[in-house]
Order: C-alpha cells, then sequence, then structure tokens
C-alpha cells in the first residue's frame, strides 16, 4: 500500500509542479504587459506634455511679434521690454526641450526651431533699431519679415509634435506585436508543458504504476493464501 501511495503522490507532484509553470508563464506575461502599459501611459504623458510646452512656445512667439509690430505704431519701451520677456519665456522652453532626451530626428528639429527663434530676435532687433531711427517705412518691411520667421517657427513646432506622434505610434505598434508574439509563445509553451505533464504521467501510469499496483495486489492475494494468483 506504500507503494501505491508513493507512487500516486509522484503522479500528483508531476501534476502541480506542471500546473504551476503554466501558472508561473502566465504570471510573467501578465507582468510584462502591464509593464507595456505602464511604458505607453508614460510615452503619452510625455507627448502631451510636449504639446504643451509647444502651445506655450507659440503663444510666447506670438505675443513677441505682436509686440514688435506695436512697437511700429506706438513706440514705447515697455513694449521692447514685453518683446524680449516673452523671449525669455521662449528660449527656456526650447531648452527644456534640448534638455530632455530626444531621438536624433526630433532634436535636430528643435535646433530647428531654436535657430528661427534667434532669427525672429534678430530681426525684431533690427526693426526696433529702426524705429529708433525714425525710418518707420523700413521697419514696416522688417515686420513683414518677422511674420514670416513666425509662420516658419509655426511650422517647425508643428513637425516636431508630428515626429514625436508618429514615434510614439511606432512604439506602440511594437509593443503591441511584441505581446501578440509573447502570448502564443506563452501558449504554446503551457501547451506543451501540460501535454508533457499528460504523457509523462501517461507513461508513468501505464509502466510503472499500474504494474507495481498488479505487483502489490498479487502479494496481497499471496499473503492471504491465495496461491494461484500470477
Amino acid at each position: 500500500m506504500r507503494s501505491k501511495s508513493s507512487l500516486r503522490r509522484i503522479v500528483v507532484t508531476g501534476s502541480v509542479i506542471s500546473a504551476a509553470t503554466i501558472a508561473l508563464a502566465l504570471l510573467g506575461l501578465l507582468l510584462m504587459l502591464g509593464t507595456m502599459r505602464t511604458n505607453l501611459a508614460k510615452n503619452t504623458e510625455t507627448l502631451i506634455a510636449q504639446q504643451r510646452a509647444a502651445e506655450d512656445i507659440l503663444a510666447e512667439v506670438y505675443a513677441q511679434v505682436l509686440s514688435a509690430y506695436a512697437q511700429i505704431d506706438r513706440p514705447q519701451d515697455e513694449q521692447i521690454s514685453e518683446f524680449w520677456k516673452h523671449g525669455r519665456r521662449a528660449y527656456r522652453l526650447i531648452q527644456q526641450y534640448l534638455a530632455a532626451p530626444l531621438p536624433r530626428d526630433a532634436r535636430l528639429q528643435v535646433e530647428r526651431i531654436k535657430e528661427l527663434h534667434q532669427q525672429l530676435e534678430v530681426e525684431a532687433q533690427q526693426l526696433f533699431d529702426l524705429i529708433r531711427t525714425g525710418d518707420s517705412e523700413r521697419a514696416r518691411l522688417r515686420a513683414g519679415q518677422l511674420r514670416l520667421y513666425g509662420n516658419e517657427l509655426n511650422a517647425a513646432v508643428l513637425e516636431f509634435l508630428s515626429i514625436q506622434s508618429r514615434q510614439r505610434d511606432v512604439l506602440e505598434a511594437s509593443q503591441a506585436a511584441t505581446f501578440r508574439r509573447l502570448t502564443i509563445i506563452s501558449a504554446i509553451v503551457a501547451f506543451l508543458i501540460l501535454a508533457g505533464g499528460l504523457a509523462f504521467a501517461g507513461v508513468l501510469r501505464r509502466h510503472i504504476v499500474v504494474p507495481l499496483e498488479n505487483l502489490a495486489s498479487a502479494a496481497e492475494a499471496v499473503g492471504a493464501g491465495n496461491l494461484s494468483v500470477r
């Protein structure tokens, strides 16, 4: 009877190990899925923060352009101060972009934004100098160029956001493909473990458990005086 109990324990232990292995594989898959979702959420939050920063940059740049235009009609030192105040804010936001980890093409686009902003401020300074000398006509021509730089800067910021959005879409697609592969692999591994465990249990029972059970039964019968048992 002890041999029967021991063999049953072996079969049960093998089944438990197989089930535990499958459970661990599924748990690992769920943990990996949770990590992928967390990373995707972080990327989404980063993109939203970048969009807000881009809107702030454009708002500061347009405020600079408006201050420059106002200076043509009503020259005041306060408007020039406002122009440079908005410029410093835009510059800080651009520097925050450059301080963040960015792919090469996105970083190049931010450098382009920085360059356009510097050109806009150089053009505005020349406009202010013309106003100080009383050359309003040439100052208005400079104002038109200033507006063009503002439009170019707006297009550059939007292109940067487009680059970041495309990269997020690529990352999301890559993560989805990775998850699908992991799901398929985990299902195959779980099936193989389960099938292997069942096959092992069947072989063990057919070739070891059943013969030993028959032998134990025969021994018990012989012990009980039944000598005809084989």
